[in-house]
């Protein structure tokens, strides 16, 4: 996911956390996207695209 952030030059950070409830969860004033290390085994390459246009919006 960093590498797909810093490709696209979206400036955002990524913190892997082990939280329950989500996949991916962005806060755009903080400009860091958290990634639920629980649930980051099931992400497809659909969600990772989801993740990263809703950045880029």
């Amino acid at each position: 996911m960093r590498q797909k952030l810093a490709s696209l030059d979206i400036d955002y950070s990524v913190e892997v956390v082990d939280q329950h409830g989500f996949q991916a969860h962005p806060n755009h004033k903080k400009r860091v996207l958290k990634i639920s290390k629980v649930n980051a085994g099931s992400a497809s390459s659909r969600w990772v695209g989801s993740t990263v246009r809703c950045l880029a919006n």
